[in-house]
């Protein structure tokens, strides 16, 4: 109902005036935060039924020093980092979808053949621990499989540092994390991108994939005519700047806020694969994102995207009111200006928001190529209210 009250709505302002009032609200704000945030890179994206709005502002490339540095322009590649697990929860529930799995299905018995036939390993053989073998696929989906985060510190300095053009595999992730469970499964909510690794390792076996660097992670985007997923890419091997073409460019990412002595570029973009690999635009994410949880559900039919958000728990170390089966509530359910689903992405020189509002049916995307939330967490806030309130007045 709310959604086709939204269209009904928006419908009764012509979308060419509707998208300049976009445009200019969103322009403005866009380049003021890039401003405040010293020139780096700043985009948002808004989907709706009717059309598309996008800004650009700061530079793809504000090295210290540099003279003539390249304007930010929409249809840049961000990596999206996290976003990245709607598409990874889109693929594993159109396998629920087709019957293949089941969200009570145990992982232990759907990976450990492919685990054994390319790394030599049960999972419990891995974890040396009886509940590897209790973890179902619904708790990986949900982050309550008491698995700990394999994206320490420790790994930065790693992949940073000592080995930047190293890509790091998910059988390296499984040998490396740490095997203490946070809790017994399905007890408590803990955000951990491991979950993340298994379930791609679910999906490469159901796939057929030799390898995981075979799987296609791209078969889960919709068929959509005209070229609206030309600039989705899921890196799995190489650097940043190796995924560059002529007619797109990679933003040079930094990943720590206002010091820009590393630059993410000659850095592998493998980027924990399933949990963070997606390599896009914000006009391609944002596409994606209505595309999922927008009324024609044209990834998933709408009682399996229901379950992406239904039933939702709070996180136990991270910053947002609840997490379901890879999506999040991104705003309180109470929030004025609508409550927006969907998923934060910060990786090593980047950071993401990608959400749709379920009151307004529209999607807003925000990205930046610095690693600092600080960012797109207040330009996204500030656009859902100002989005909703366009949308809601004309």
């Amino acid at each position: 109902m709310l959604a086709a009250l939204a269209v009904l709505v928006v419908a009764t302002t012509p979308w060419p005036e509707l998208s300049r009032e976009l445009f200019a609200a969103m322009d403005s704000a866009t380049r003021r935060v890039s401003r405040e945030m010293g020139g780096y890179a700043m985009q948002s994206s808004v989907v709706t039924a009717e059309g598309s709005v996008h800004a650009a502002a700061g530079s793809s490339d504000p090295y210290p020093g540099k003279p003539d540095p390249r304007p930010s322009e929409v249809g840049d590649g961000f990596l999206v980092g996290s976003v990245t697990k709607m598409a990874t929860s889109a693929a594993v529930l159109r396998l629920v979808e087709a019957g293949s799995v089941r969200l009570d299905d145990r992982m232990a018995p759907l990976i450990d053949p492919y685990l054994v036939a390319r790394n030599h390993s049960t999972l419990f053989e891995l974890w040396r621990d009886d509940r590897i073998n209790a973890v179902t696929v619904r708790q990986l989906l949900a982050m309550t499989s008491g698995i700990a985060e394999f994206d320490t510190y420790a790994l930065r300095v790693i992949q940073l540092r000592l080995a930047p053009r190293y890509d790091i595999t998910p059988y390296d992730i499984l040998r490396y994390v740490n095997k203490s469970f946070f809790a017994d499964p399905g007890r408590e909510a803990l955000y951990s991108s491991t979950n993340y690794e298994l379930l791609g390792l679910l999906l490469a076996s159901k796939a057929g994939a030799s390898d995981w660097d075979t799987y296609d992670q791209g078969s889960v985007l919709p068929v959509r005519p005209g070229a609206e997923y030309r600039n989705v890419t899921f890196a799995v091997r190489g650097t940043l700047e190796s995924y560059g073409r002529a007619d797109w460019t990679i933003n040079h990412g930094y990943p720590l806020y206002r010091n820009r002595s590393d630059v993410v570029w000659n850095v592998s973009a493998t980027s924990g694969w399933t949990c963070g690999n997606m390599l896009t635009s914000t006009p391609c994410i944002a596409q994606f994102t209505y595309d999922l949880f927008g009324p024609e559900h044209r990834v998933l039919p709408a009682r399996f995207v229901r379950l992406m958000y239904d039933d939702t728990r709070p996180l136990h170390n991270f910053p947002v009111p609840n997490y379901g089966l890879g999506a999040m509530y991104m705003t309180p359910s109470d929030d004025p200006s609508g409550w927006v689903i969907g998923h934060i992405g910060g990786t090593y020189g980047f950071s993401s928001y990608a959400g749709h509002n379920m009151n307004y049916s529209y999607t807003l995307v925000v990205c930046t190529n610095a690693e600092s939330e600080l960012g797109t967490e207040e330009l996204f806030s500030e656009l859902i209210d100002t989005v909703s309130s366009i949308l809601g007045s004309n």
